[in-house]
């Protein structure tokens, strides 16, 4: 399907959907100048904090009293909630109730059905999975060929989860990780192709990984050494931040920045205003790189304030198990 002026106007006005995400995620994709992107349900979202407050309250609500519905319902909920918490396993059973609440706030919110709404418009092949009870990973693509590979990739996703897990308990660490998946070369490698970055970008973060760096903070390191050498300003090379999650080899990679710069020019191609619109967004993705360090310390000084908040409430269970 081709990309309309109109349809594009109509993209832009649409509160529902991040900017970011609308060039990065759909319309770079859609003019076939990424072959697959990938975004975080509900936490790419621009009502996303909203949605977590209601999927928290919705697990606490199932959790503690047993229900998820008023009336008649209710009662009904304390009968199957009951024989849940009776016969599953405890982290299980949270999982389940974690999920319950996630699909209930989630699939009927408007922020999630204007993304499905405008995967099809713009006649985009998509594919979603669960990666814990409370995210799912929603993945574009224009060549429906691809959704192929895609679920292909995750059913080795699978595999090396339990590679990697195998593996850590050979070796005696017993520490809990989430996504064991991403200490995974392979796993790296493989997602790194799909979302098509740079091989020399995806060695490097490859190698951040196996030696324990932050990517976003050698990222960050790397434009303060760029601000120092006086090659900022209109010369920027804001073109190698072309997705907001990817975090170039150097801010100099020449196959980083020839991407951005193939983004932007399909996409002037299709409305002339896109141009523009995707070299602020290129740049408000360097920008976040280059704050990272302040945003990094901001995150864990809320994470902590909340956490001490809470000590002192004997009810203080995270739906994720904390």
């Amino acid at each position: 399907m081709s990309v309309t002026t109109k349809m594009v106007t109509q993209m832009l006005n649409d509160d529902n959907l991040q900017q970011q995400t609308k060039l990065e995620d759909y319309l770079a994709v859609a003019v076939e100048a990424r072959p697959v992107s990938m975004l975080l349900v509900p936490a790419d979202f621009p009502d996303a904090e909203g949605i977590k407050g209601r999927i928290d309250h919705g697990f606490r609500a199932r959790y503690y009293h047993g229900r998820s519905h008023e009336g008649i319902t209710a009662f009904l909920d304390t009968i199957r909630y009951g024989a849940m918490r009776a016969f599953m396993n405890p982290l299980k059973y949270k999982a389940s109730l974690l999920r319950e609440a996630f699909e209930d706030n989630v699939f009927s919110h408007s922020n999630y059905k204007s993304h499905r709404r405008w995967a099809k418009r713009l006649g985009l092949e998509t594919y979603e999975t669960q990666v814990r009870p409370s995210l799912d990973e929603m993945y574009l693509a224009s060549d429906p060929g691809k959704i192929g590979e895609i679920a292909a990739f995750q059913q080795r996703r699978e595999e090396i989860r339990r590679e990697v897990v195998q593996q850590r308990r050979q070796q005696g660490d017993m520490q809990f990780v989430l996504l064991p998946e991403e200490q995974s070369s392979e796993y790296l490698s493989g997602l790194g192709n799909l979302l098509g970055y740079p091989q020399c970008c995806i060695d490097a973060y490859i190698d951040d990984v196996e030696g324990g760096i932050d990517s976003a903070l050698r990222a960050s390191n790397q434009l303060s050494e760029l601000k120092d050498s006086q090659q900022e300003g209109e010369n920027a090379p804001v073109e190698a931040y072309f997705a907001s999650t990817f975090f170039p080899c150097t801010p100099a990679c020449e196959q980083a920045r020839t991407t951005g710069r193939q983004i932007a020019s399909r996409l002037a191609e299709v409305d002339e205003r896109l141009q523009d619109h995707a070299n602020r967004a290129f740049r408000a993705n360097m920008d976040f790189v280059r704050k990272y360090p302040q945003i990094r310390r901001q995150r864990r000084e809320q994470v902590m304030s909340k956490y001490l908040g809470g000590m002192g409430d004997d009810r203080g269970i995270s739906p994720d198990g904390g």
